[in-house]
């Protein structure tokens, strides 16, 4: 897999996360907690990709 099928991958997953959170009676102040979360996640992984030889 190359590191722009990842990225639409990732890209993929995270739209439809952010569709499905919409649906979940999480209040405004905890989606915010997810969306950082999944961000800092997004973020490792990035940093996985980059430095995978």
């Amino acid at each position: 897999m190359s590191e722009t099928d990842l990225q639409a991958k990732i890209d993929r997953l995270q739209a439809e996360n952010d569709r499905l959170l919409h649906h979940l009676p999480i209040p405004k102040e905890g989606f915010l907690v997810v969306r950082q979360r999944l961000t800092s996640v997004q973020r490792i992984a990035n940093r996985s990709i980059a430095t995978e030889p």
